[in-house]
């Protein structure tokens, strides 16, 4: 069976209602209908649903909504096979398979269908679902656009790299509101002359990079092939963090020549081969960095990979003040990508980490990815201790995202009452529309945060943000404020969510575009501007530098001057 989650709710409607329902009383009510079907899949009572289905599958309203046309069918088909109603599961498939889109993979490893799987029908099902995939594919992702890596690509690779982009955005892109100003056709014709000039692969993505950030959207990238990586990401053996708009350096990777010169945590980086630091950034940096609100752009243009990369075995020349007001200049060799990890020796960040704060009334979670599901383990895992604590500090500072249905997971044990978190908006392109002079059209949802029975949080809870909390993180952020969960307390997070479009682009790289727009579900924005803390507390260099963490001990003080700390 597939799982398909709809995510608008509605009051719900009996299934015997006869007036012609809306689609939005179409979806409630299949939303209604589905968590019940699953119930009963859970229980393996297929011949109690399967009759559900049969009704959801005969009501037009329903199956003029694709997303349940397809999930009700194809889940009607499971459970006929599961019943041993071989031939109707064959039949129904085979309707859902040549109208739908499907991956031939979800069918293979449908154990739902083992009951059918011998069968010649199903057999020349699952071909037919098989060339169809392959067509689509070949149709959106043709090898004339994925060519591989070589040194210089041809004029005609480089344009078309270009061309593919540009069309990929001009379609897809959920965010042409946010840059009113932006030609995207005038920048195609810009941008030819350029990409055609370039000497080298490397030159040929640099400018890739450079024509994407033009979206200003932090979802919306090129990604230039592997084997560049060496040319524009060795650095030298250095971290460095922005602090009160001070360039700071937090650690040194293991080069006794430049903890011998000075450099050690906390030391200022104030030029670099001979600019300061901020004109070198806005020359060579900050064009080629996307990114939807300034706070992440400054995050993304300081941090070492980007300000101080360049070719592998290069020099770069970076000067330094200390605290004392000295100032210093190193010639610094860059280290390729796995040098620097071989180097780093120190304690690495886990994807999550728990541990009690004041005497055990604050219990500290810091979840550092959503790119793992192993994290909701580790959650469930320390649940049962973190609920000790009369308070509670969650931190997604470092959290750059992943899938947001592993955040939306945990916060369900967190909040007594779920409810809408966030409105969804994508772009429904219809050729015919657009001839007949009608504006393009919108699909919107909202997602929802269910609260898992017999949990929540009884204390009081803190939400650690900042410009590094990205993506899934931020989903996460409006979810915890939109529940009223607790307070967030630190920075703005970097104000950029959505789905992007991966497509290939000439010479092994690769492209994406944002398809999605998200805000608030009752309507205010983040994206472009991040979830706004309700305390504002910012790190500053004297803490920096005293190895204090500003953020954390200010949510700490609060917990101590608000109950229920006892």
């Amino acid at each position: 069976m597939k799982i398909w989650i709809l995510l608008l709710l509605f009051g719900a409607l009996p299934l015997s209602a006869q007036a012609p329902m809306s689609e939005s009383e179409a979806r409630s009510l299949y939303q209604t209908r589905n968590e019940e079907i699953q119930r009963l899949w859970r229980e393996k009572k297929w011949d109690k649903a399967v009759p559900i289905l049969q009704e959801i599958v005969a009501m037009p309203a329903m199956m003029r909504i694709p997303e349940i046309r397809f999930d009700a069918r194809y889940n009607l088909a499971c459970g006929y096979s599961l019943l041993g109603q071989k031939e109707k599961s064959l039949a129904l498939l085979l309707e859902v398979v040549a109208d739908t889109l499907v991956d031939p993979a979800q069918i293979e490893h449908d154990t739902d269908f083992d009951n059918i799987r011998s069968e010649p029908a199903y057999k020349e099902i699952f071909a037919t679902a098989r060339a169809r995939w392959e067509a689509q594919n070949r149709f959106w992702d043709s090898s004339a656009l994925g060519t591989p890596f070589k040194e210089n690509l041809t004029e005609d690779e480089k344009v078309g790299g270009l061309a593919r982009f540009w069309s990929e955005a001009k379609y897809n892109f959920a965010w042409f509101e946010k840059v009113p100003n932006l030609d995207w056709d005038a920048k195609l014709v810009e941008y030819l002359p350029r990409v055609r000039s370039t000497k080298s692969t490397l030159e040929y993505y640099r400018v890739m990079m450079e024509f994407a950030a033009l979206l200003k959207d932090g979802h919306t990238n090129v990604y230039p092939p592997d084997e560049l990586q060496d040319d524009l990401r060795s650095r030298p053996a250095i971290g460095i963090a922005l602090v009160e708009g001070h360039v700071l350096v937090t650690r040194v990777l293991g080069d006794e020549a430049l903890s011998a010169a000075g450099v050690r945590r906390g030391v200022e980086l104030i030029a670099v081969d001979g600019l300061p630091v901020r004109e070198y950034a806005d020359r060579f940096v900050r064009p080629a960095v996307s990114a939807s609100s300034e706070q992440d752009r400054e995050h993304r243009t300081f941090t070492a990979g980007s300000l101080l990369g360049g070719p592998r075995d290069s020099k770069v020349r970076l000067q330094f003040r200390d605290e004392s007001g000295r100032t210093f200049e190193v010639s610094a060799a860059r280290l390729t990508p796995s040098e620097l990890r071989k180097r780093d020796t120190g304690p690495q960040k886990g994807r999550f980490e728990f541990r009690t704060l004041d005497d055990g009334r604050i219990a500290y979670v810091a979840l550092n990815t959503f790119g793992d599901g192993g994290i909701v383990t580790d959650f469930e895992k320390a649940w049962p201790e973190i609920r000790k604590a009369p308070a509670l500090i969650l931190d997604v500072r470092a959290n750059d995202g992943g899938n947001s249905g592993f955040g939306a997971q945990i916060l369900s044990y967190l909040v007594a009452r779920g409810g809408d978190t966030e409105a969804t908006r994508m772009r429904l392109y219809r050729p015919a529309y657009r001839a007949w002079g009608r504006g393009e059209d919108w699909q919107t949802q909202t997602w929802t945060v269910d609260a898992k029975p017999g949990e929540g949080y009884s204390g009081r809870i803190v939400l650690l943000t900042g410009p590094g909390t990205f993506s899934a993180a931020e989903d996460f952020a409006v979810s915890f404020d939109m529940l009223k969960a607790g307070i967030i307390l630190g920075e703005p997070s970097a104000g950029s969510t959505g789905q992007p479009l991966s497509f290939r682009l000439p010479g092994g790289g690769s492209g994406r575009v944002c398809t999605l727009q998200c805000r608030y579900a009752d309507g205010r924005e983040f994206v472009g501007v991040g979830a706004q803390p309700k305390i504002r507390v910012t790190p500053t260099v004297a803490d920096f530098r005293a190895d204090k963490d500003t953020v954390l001990e200010s949510a700490e003080a609060y917990l101590r001057e608000h109950p229920p700390i006892k």
